[in-house]
């Protein structure tokens, strides 16, 4: 009964972590029993020979039946959980599907004008660049118009205000911000220099923004707070101090939807709704599946979202009241066909839906590189191909291996070699682990994971063996370990801080040397280590969302540099030194460049054509470098409910 009751609190924090937390406690109960049958066992045994023969036997039946009891008592619990956690889908919505781009590479981020006639989205300009503009296309049309040509800067997230005649985008001209333009691209201002994935009010007063960007559901690299700001005044206001991005107002402005990670330091992503005004925030999901961009349906009596609750990313639909935000019956199945669905938007009036219907293929390559010219020898070659999902490399000090990780279905770490052979995982299981990194020796890679139940700095070796829990923190999570070049500390950083670990004493370790802010309400978050290991490189966040530029700070000093590159706004930098401790690697806009630490010049390495570079790993001769790399193909289509007007 008590551990029942622990299942159904309605406070997360006072709920098991795990069903793994679960059973561990049952079966607990298990060895109390066991202990104090054998104990009256052997007190039985004390009399006769024969007496003490027949009551072990009979001690085996009441631990049968206790192990029996509680594994059914799991199983109860377990329903229950999952009763309160994911209201099962008692139906499929019916609908068809109707494909409204075709083009070369992605198209994403669709915005429906009202009434469902006009549509604007996201795509490059042409194959050869990486640039992004916003397009406007007539539904059913097939000549669509560059409504921010000219502009060297992202141009994304379009939004349409309720009555058709604007359109609310990020950009990153100026610094970046949210601007508004006509619906045909004219008369564009900025009503802030901050905010992502804006969404109108009902009135057109009012948009609402995240400080941190909604697009990609997979990997949150900074905590987003909700703020509205008013068009014309441009006054702003914050009205949610949670985890939240890709804000949507409700229909009749009672509500705004949004998803993020109501527990940081969980992972777990979930849609939840706020009162405009601001307020207590209120689920709509509460469990394990990645849930993510809430649209509202025309009438505010549903939301729909976008999950992978059913095996793959599809569309959902919550029946709920949209004065209260409480989910009023059982979640309902959208089925797409399509291998992988996201951006989801719906228009105000006609209730049509639109989505982008996409594939990306993300690899390892490598690329030879001149130190001393800093230019990339030859071409790219792929370390894996095909349809895999690998990200994040990090490559062993002697050059013979690399790690990485999937970033698609389950989230394990891999090893491989230079040339694509010997392919094995080293962790497998439901955890998430990133951000891999070898140690100085190549004798371990450190980690972050979420298998304590929020994420800490793990480590583990290259056979998959000796894992070890390396932070202990309460709080905010800890992420993208960075090993000193000695090997004795690690570095990780969330988005409050950078937090320094000393691995000389006993592991898991809650103690940590947090590194002071860049300013007030700047914070840095270091991401590698300099060969001498006197500085540490990363980049700042202000409310959680990522600065633009490079920063450096300073061991011995306790201070860091003037900002050293600003590259443009928004853009997230994961910095890494070269092997000299002269360079700064990054990537920037899909392509990979040099940072001179002394002179500030940034000279571009690499640029892929008709996909994008993250992630760089330089070998320890600074002859080589790996990367991710992430080619797109993405079209929008449309989803018409049966039934729907």
């Amino acid at each position: 009964r008590k551990m029942i009751r622990r299942c159904l609190a309605k406070d997360p924090e006072k709920r098991y972590q795990s069903m793994k937390d679960l059973s561990l406690e049952l079966f607990d109960m298990v060895e109390e029993f066991d202990e104090l049958s054998t104990s009256a066992s052997s007190r039985s045994s004390s009399g006769s020979g024969s007496v003490g023969a027949i009551a072990p036997q009979r001690r085996s039946w009441p631990l049968i039946a206790i192990v029996a009891l509680l594994l059914a008592a799991l199983a109860i619990v377990s329903a229950l959980l999952l009763r309160r956690q994911a209201p099962p889908a008692t139906a499929e919505v019916k609908a068809t599907f109707t494909q409204l781009t075709d083009l070369g590479g992605p198209e994403s981020q669709p915005a429906l004008s009202p009434d469902g006639q006009y549509l604007a989205y996201v795509a490059s300009p042409s194959a050869e660049s990486n640039d992004r503009d916003i397009f406007l296309l007539r539904v059913g049309g097939r000549n669509p118009i560059n409504l921010t040509a000219g502009t060297s800067e992202w141009n994304e997230q379009p939004a349409f205000s309720p009555d058709g005649q604007l359109i609310a985008f990020r950009s990153g001209r100026g610094g970046g911000g949210i601007f508004v333009m006509g619906a045909t691209g004219e008369s564009v201002r900025r009503i802030s220099d901050f905010g992502f994935n804006p969404s109108w009010s009902p009135d057109g007063k009012k948009i609402v923004v995240s400080t941190a960007t909604g697009n990609n559901p997979t990997a949150r690299p900074a905590v987003g707070t909700l703020w509205i700001i008013d068009v014309e005044s441009r006054d702003r206001k914050k009205i949610y101090d949670g985890d939240a991005a890709g804000p949507k107002w409700s229909p009749n402005g009672q509500r705004i939807a949004f998803w993020g990670l109501p527990n940081p330091s969980r992972g777990q992503r979930d849609v939840t709704t706020i009162a405009a005004e601001g307020g207590k925030a209120v689920l709509v999901t509460d469990d394990v599946p990645l849930d993510w961009s809430p649209a509202w349906a025309p009438d505010g009596k549903s939301l729909y979202f976008l999950s992978d609750r059913g095996g793959s990313m599809n569309i959902w639909r919550a029946p709920l009241d949209e004065s209260t935000g409480e989910v009023t019956g059982p979640l309902e199945a959208v089925t797409t066909p399509s291998m992988w669905t996201g951006d989801l938007e719906i228009a105000r009036t006609a209730g049509t839906i639109a989505y982008v219907a996409s594939n990306t293929q993300r690899n390892i390559h490598r690329i030879a590189f001149d130190p001393t010219t800093l230019q990339a020898q030859g071409g790219d070659v792929p370390v894996t191909s095909g349809s895999t999902h690998f990200v994040e490399p990090s490559i062993s000090p002697d050059g013979s291996t690399v790690v990485m990780r999937s970033s698609s279905g389950q989230e394990d770490l891999y090893i491989v070699k230079p040339d694509g052979s010997g392919l094995r995982k080293i962790t497998d299981d439901a955890a998430k682990d990133r951000g891999p990194s070898w140690s100085p020796d190549g004798k371990q890679i450190a980690f972050y994971s979420d298998r304590s139940g929020r994420y800490e700095l793990w480590t583990i070796d290259a056979e998959g063996s000796d894992l070890q829990q390396v932070s202990n923190t309460t709080g905010r999570s800890v992420w993208f370990p960075a090993w000193s070049p000695d090997g004795k500390k690690i570095v990780g950083f969330n988005e409050a801080a950078s937090l320094v670990f000393d691995l000389s004493g006993v592991l898991p370790t809650s103690d940590f040397e947090t590194l002071p802010p860049i300013e007030k309400g700047v914070s840095f978050g270091a991401s590698s280590w300099s060969p001498d290991g006197k500085w540490l490189a990363g980049m700042a966040m202000r409310e959680s969302a990522p600065m633009p530029g490079i920063w450096i700070y300073s061991i011995d000093s306790k201070a860091y540099t003037t900002k050293v590159a600003d590259l443009g706004a928004g853009s997230i930098y994961l910095p890494t030194w070269t092997p000299d401790g002269r360079q700064i690697l990054l990537d920037f806009d899909g392509g990979l460049f040099a940072l001179d630490r002394e002179t500030f010049e940034v000279k571009k390495i690499f640029q892929p054509v008709g996909y994008g570079a993250r992630r760089p790993s330089i070998t320890r001769d600074g002859r080589m470098i790996y990367f991710t790399t992430e080619q797109e193909e993405g079209d929008i289509w449309i989803a018409t409910i049966e039934g729907s007007e």
